[in-house]
Order: structure tokens, then C-alpha cells, then sequence
């Protein structure tokens, strides 16, 4: 015999507002500076296998506010070789986090989507980009991601969460590329050609540290 909580049905009903805010400041013709403060929302809902009645029936909407400047150039380097790069840091907090929990409803055990917990993301991103022949150019991007659970909000998930990765946060990335050109005869166009090496470490996949 499976016992379960009796089928239910109902709706949820949500107002939030996003924004972006960006700054951006010329400071050369070859240097540009910005910072921008953004929040994005994922929609609430509710657990409509339990009774309307319930405290765990509605959850509420995830967040991420986050704040980002950086710096854009471009510039000689020895020998006349032209180069671009840019460079951004960023921090990020991220609350009432949606995540799938064992509950128990009127002694039974159900999994519910629940507002568990709170996370930072912050971190870096870098792409240089450097000409040292004419149509040749060669790229590095690289990215720094430090993302972790700060706190549990729903006693239910601490035993789930605690001690769990951030889900699909690879902490190093990084890609080389190199691309050439040579043009054609006329307007027929150019031949070019490249080829990239890419690596990423480790990440979870796992929402919680009871799945693999």
C-alpha cells in the first residue's frame, strides 16, 4: 500500500519587479569603465499535491541581486602589436532559493518545492584578445566562479543542503583559441580558420548532497 496525501488543486499568484541599472564612463578612446546593479526574479508557485490550507502549500519567488563593474581597452603592446581585453568582478546574493524537500503533511511524506535557502555568487571574467601578425589573432578567456550556500532557511532541507556544492557552479573555466584569415581574389571573400582548446573543472550537477 502507497500511501500519499489526497490529490489537490489550486493556483498562486505573484508580483515582483526586475531591474538593471548600468553606468558607463569613456575614459580615453580606448578605455571605458561601467558598473550595473541588476535583480531578476523565478517565479513562485505551490505544491498542489498537499491541501490548500497547508503552511508549505505556496512558495515564494527566488531572487538574484547582483552588482558588476569592469573595464574595457584596447592598446599597443611591444613590437606594435595590437591587443583588447576586458575585465569584470562581480558579487551576487541569492535568496529564497527553490529547492525539492521531504515534508511530512498530515503523517506522510511528500517532496515539496520549498524557499530553502540563501547563496552568494561572485567571482571574475577575463577575455584578451592579441594581434601579433596582421590576420592573426590570438584569444585567452578565463572565468572564476566562488559559489556556495550561506544559509538554510527551511529546517526540512538541512539535512539535504548542509555541506551541499552549489549545483552547476564550475569554480575555473578557461578557453584558448587562434583564428587566421587570408583573403581571396576580388569579392570572393576570405578563407579563415581556427581552433580552440576549452576546460572547465569540476562542478555538482546535484541539487541537494542526497543526489549523485
Amino acid at each position: 500500500i502507497v500511501l500519499a496525501p489526497p490529490a489537490q488543486g489550486g493556483s498562486s499568484k505573484f508580483h515582483y519587479g526586475s531591474y538593471t541599472f548600468d553606468l558607463d564612463y569613456q575614459v580615453n578612446p580606448a578605455t571605458m569603465v561601467y558598473a550595473t546593479a541588476r535583480k531578476a526574479y523565478k517565479a513562485g508557485g505551490a505544491n498542489i499535491n498537499i491541501p490548500s490550507d497547508s503552511p508549505d502549500y505556496y512558495f515564494k519567488p527566488e531572487a538574484l541581486a547582483d552588482e558588476e563593474v569592469g573595464i574595457k581597452s584596447q592598446f599597443d603592446v611591444v613590437g606594435g602589436m595590437k591587443a583588447r581585453t576586458n575585465l569584470d568582478l562581480f558579487y551576487g546574493n541569492y535568496t529564497n532559493i527553490q529547492r525539492t524537500t521531504p515534508t511530512v503533511v498530515s503523517g506522510v511524506v511528500a517532496n515539496l518545492t520549498q524557499n530553502a535557502a540563501q547563496a552568494k555568487v561572485q567571482g571574475l571574467e577575463f577575455e584578451g584578445t592579441l594581434i601579433p601578425l596582421k590576420r592573426l589573432e590570438l584569444s585567452l578567456a578565463y572565468s572564476y566562479l566562488d559559489s556556495k550556500y550561506t544559509k538554510v532557511t527551511d529546517a526540512n532541507a538541512a539535512s539535504i543542503l548542509q555541506g551541499s556544492p552549489f549545483p552547476y557552479a564550475p569554480r575555473n573555466k578557461y578557453t584558448l583559441g587562434a583564428r587566421y584569415w587570408y583573403p581571396l581574389p576580388g569579392e570572393a571573400g576570405r578563407v579563415e580558420g581556427s581552433v580552440h582548446y576549452s576546460y572547465q573543472s569540476q562542478q555538482s550537477v546535484a541539487q541537494s548532497n542526497q543526489t549523485q
